[in-house]
């Protein structure tokens, strides 16, 4: 969101978030369905969920990776 800090170090160590809630997922959902409808995909894309689960696999396996790392 616009005017937010990012906090690199909870991207370090365990905390990463790049799964939106709230009226970011909301927001991202309707643009994502746009660029669908205007064919701006290319090849077969993934449904807005599958997207958002494949980027909560990927936020879990990161956060652990950072985790164990220490």
């Amino acid at each position: 969101m616009e005017g937010e800090v990012i906090d690199y170090v909870a991207a370090t160590t365990g905390k990463l978030k790049i799964v939106p809630d709230g009226d970011a997922k909301t927001a991202l959902a309707k643009d994502y369905e746009a660029m669908l409808a205007d064919d701006v995909m290319v090849g077969d894309a993934l449904s807005f969920e599958e997207l958002l689960e494949a980027c909560t696999d990927l936020e879990s396996e990161v956060n652990r990776a950072t985790i164990n790392r220490k």
